[in-house]
């Protein structure tokens, strides 16, 4: 059984997105709680190692911005 969701958005919801994400929001919300997390965009152009320093020295030891593999 479904206790909770959590939806997550790439970016900020504007327009369409915005509209879509609400009805469906509500609808799911029937059922049970739902939250929205809205996490900022990252700019994939920029150099590995930009977005390694974000994360822990560990995770990217390989090189691999999805840690060793």
């Amino acid at each position: 059984m479904i206790r909770r969701a959590t939806v997550v958005a790439i970016g900020r919801l504007r327009g369409w997105a915005a509209e879509g994400c609400e009805d469906y929001l509500v609808r799911l919300r029937r059922y049970f709680s739902v939250k929205v997390t809205e996490v900022p965009e990252e700019d994939m152009n920029r150099p590995l190692q930009r977005t390694c320093s974000s994360l822990k020295a560990s995770a990217c030891s390989s090189g691999s911005p999805l840690g060793p593999t």
